[in-house]
This record gives C-alpha cells, sequence and structure tokens, in this order.
C-alpha cells in the first residue's frame, strides 16, 4: 500500500475492528447518533480565553499529583478529563468540566452514571448509542464531535443533503481520547495547557 500524501509505501493494513467492532458498526452509530439534533464542536474560530485548562487521564502518576490538580482547578482552570475519570476527580475535590468519550464500545456506558450535572460531555459520534441514551436520561449536556474512520468516509461530515458540511469538523489527535481531548481544549481557546495521567504504563516497571 502506498500513502498517496506523503508517497511512502508501507506494509500496514487497515484495521477491520475498533475495540471489537467493525467498521460498519461504527458508521451506523455517527449516522444515529449524529441524527440526535445534539450540538456539535464547531469548526470555530474560537475565541482565546484568558485561562488555561488541565486534562486529566488515568495513567499512574496522577495520584502523585493530587494536590497540583487541585491546585489548578483552584486558580479557576477548566478541568477536562476522560471517561471514568470524573469519579477519580470528584473523589480528591476537584468537579471537572467536560468528560470526553471515545470508545465505541457498548460497555463504555456505565462510566456515565451518577455523573455531577454541571459537568459538560464531549461524546464521539462513534460511540456505542448506549451511552447517549444513558446521558439524555440524566438531563446531561453533550456536545458531538467526529473523528476519524480508519478506511471509510466519515458520515458525520455530511450534512442532510449528503454533501459534505464545511461548519464540521474532524478531531485530530491519534487514537487515544486522551490525545483528543487535548486537542479539543486547545480548539476551545485553552492556554496554557497542563496535562496529567498521559503516562499510560505501570509503574514500578
Amino acid at each position: 500500500m502506498t500513502n498517496p500524501h506523503l508517497n511512502i509505501k508501507h506494509d500496514l493494513k487497515i484495521p477491520e475492528t475498533i475495540s471489537g467492532l467493525a467498521r460498519e458498526q461504527l458508521i451506523e452509530n455517527v449516522k444515529s447518533n449524529s441524527a440526535r439534533g445534539l450540538p456539535e464542536l464547531a469548526r470555530g474560530p474560537w475565541p482565546k480565553l484568558n485561562h488555561g485548562a488541565a486534562v486529566v487521564t488515568g495513567g499512574p502518576s496522577v495520584n502523585m499529583l493530587m494536590d497540583h490538580v487541585r491546585k489548578i482547578s483552584a486558580e479557576g482552570h477548566a478541568i477536562f478529563t476522560v471517561k471514568a475519570v470524573w469519579q477519580w476527580l470528584m473523589n480528591i475535590g476537584v468537579t471537572p468540566d467536560y468528560c470526553a468519550m471515545i470508545d465505541p464500545h457498548p460497555s463504555q456506558a456505565i462510566y456515565v452514571d451518577g455523573a455531577p450535572k454541571s459537568m459538560k460531555w464531549l461524546i464521539a459520534s462513534q460511540c456505542d448509542k448506549s451511552v447517549l441514551e444513558r446521558l439524555e436520561k440524566q438531563g446531561s449536556d453533550v456536545t458531538l464531535f467526529h473523528v476519524p474512520i480508519v478506511g471509510a468516509d466519515n458520515p458525520g461530515l455530511l450534512g442532510p443533503d449528503g454533501q459534505l458540511d464545511k461548519s464540521k469538523m474532524l478531531v485530530p489527535g491519534g487514537g487515544g481520547v486522551g490525545s483528543r481531548t487535548v486537542r479539543i481544549a486547545a480548539l476551545m481557546g485553552h492556554h496554557p495547557m497542563h496535562l496529567f495521567g498521559f503516562d499510560c504504563c505501570y509503574q514500578n516497571g
């Protein structure tokens, strides 16, 4: 296979599944979730804000930085987190402003239960519909965003007429929810950025 943008030949194969789900299921998720009429992350331009943001994920190092996270929050910086890490933040006395999810597996729906009403959710359109159903039942504030689906056109970018809607955007940032949340926070105008728990490793080897 050849990368047409860089003219580099490689032997990488496009994965047939993501989180054990076929691309066709992800595409169906995007179509059905986009039809819910929820607000979507806009292309911008976004205003530049006067305060930064912290993005807190679940790497083990975050346990050594609890006081720093509390300090950043007390200084008025926006707190972004991912998946179930909002529970850890609440346990240390920090209420996050935003929580992002990207994993399309249906099992992810349990992470939204009992979340604080003030926390806003950033949900990838490829997520399972059960996630949005639970959030809607809770009366949560939800904004959709779109991510590239490898090996497929991205239906979340199409308008009602089937044509590309230039007001919509794909959020880049690699395969993980943490890196995409950093990009979203930056797009929303937050600067500087404080990152916690991005080590993605086991302590003590």
